[in-house]
């Protein structure tokens, strides 16, 4: 029988790239996705219960989903089956309904759920809690990077040296050259493009009244809930465009239209402290410079290599001057993207029991 893998995330695959990421995983026949909406799904008996959460509310899609989840792991997943499990609530109904089965199910903690999806409950911290007995007693884990360990220790001031886990980085999958350099040149007017979640944690609207006032180029695209009010904001503006949702193959042509990447993320979001964003790895493999501010761990590694500019944490005009200024004055024959041909252009998942 062939050795399967199937990846479980209640997003839909063009929105997430590490979940196609594990379509590479090494040491497995076949590696199935089984995401929420997608049509190349790993089909089972229960996708009936897999409805569009646009089209209907959460309170009747999301319960539903979770229902599937358990009903597709007791069914479907065969005995020698392993399962990622993308995120805790994936998780538990598939380690449930998989419980007694020889396959491995490792717990993917994407983001800590608590900061994330459940946030707004007020016993939210019961998830990582939850997580925490797991990377302490289970050691099928895996975590994003190795700083985001750190969020249990610095949340609740405990030890973590026990805990077990595998680091898989976020590393998108992308079919380019693995010595791109960077073309990018100073041009009359420099174009910023911001590609990905729509959310006021991004700092995207105060870059919009800031850009507006300038003779700087801005693109966005992508979807989420700011979506209506960003089309709004740049109504009648030459200098700023929304393209709207985009799939994850077009990511590459969107880069070339860029001078700078935008990749702020909010000092108010306890995570960000933590973060691994796909943005940090997709400037390096384009070879275009980003613009991060200070509270993401990546910050230290883009000052060292010249890969981008870093901005204080607080958005307001000195901010924004001092950005501009320092787009004004950088120099890409400096800039060092040796990192993507390095240590990930050929990235390589290999599942294993517990950290090395």
């Amino acid at each position: 029988m062939k050795k399967r893998l199937i990846v479980f995330r209640a997003l839909p695959k063009y929105r997430d790239a590490r979940t196609v990421r594990y379509l590479l995983t090494e040491g497995y026949d076949e590696v199935l996705l089984n995401t929420w909406e997608d049509e190349n799904n790993d089909k089972g008996l229960f996708n009936c219960l897999k409805i569009d959460r646009n089209k209907v509310s959460k309170k009747i899609t999301y319960p539903l989903y979770l229902v599937y989840l358990l009903l597709h792991s007791l069914f479907a997943i065969r005995w020698n089956d392993d399962v990622i499990c993308m995120d805790l609530d994936t998780f538990i109904p598939v380690y449930l309904g998989s419980f007694f089965k020889k396959g491995k199910v490792y717990l993917d903690i994407v983001d800590p759920i608590a900061e994330t999806k459940f946030q707004s409950l007020s016993f939210n911290n019961i998830f990582d809690y939850i997580e925490m007995f797991f990377l302490k007693y289970r050691k099928y884990n895996i975590l994003p990077n190795e700083n985001r360990i750190d969020y249990y220790k610095v949340k609740y001031n405990i030890d973590v040296t026990k805990f077990k886990y595998n680091v898989i980085e976020n590393v998108p999958l992308l079919s380019i050259s693995s010595d791109k350099k960077c073309t990018h040149t100073i041009q009359s007017r420099t174009t910023i493009g911001y590609f990905g979640t729509i959310e006021a944690t991004r700092g995207i609207v105060e870059l919009i009244d800031y850009i507006k006032k300038t003779d700087i180029n801005l693109i966005i695209a992508g979807d989420g809930q700011l979506k209506e009010v960003i089309i709004n904001k740049i109504e009648k503006l030459s200098n700023i465009q929304y393209l709207g949702p985009f799939k994850y193959e077009e990511i590459e042509k969107l880069y070339e239209r860029i001078d700078f990447l935008w990749a702020y993320y909010s000092p108010n979001v306890f995570l960000h402290q933590f973060a691994s964003p796909n943005k940090y790895y997709e400037h390096l493999a384009f070879a275009t410079p980003i613009i991060v501010n200070r509270c993401i761990p990546q910050s230290h590694s883009i000052i060292k290599n010249n890969s981008g500019i870093v901005i204080n944490n607080i958005l307001n005009d000195d901010t924004f001057r001092e950005l501009l200024n320092k787009i004004e004055q950088y120099n890409y024959k400096l800039s060092n993207f040796f990192l993507w041909k390095e240590k990930y252009s050929e990235y390589k998942i290999i599942l294993e029991d517990e950290k090395i």
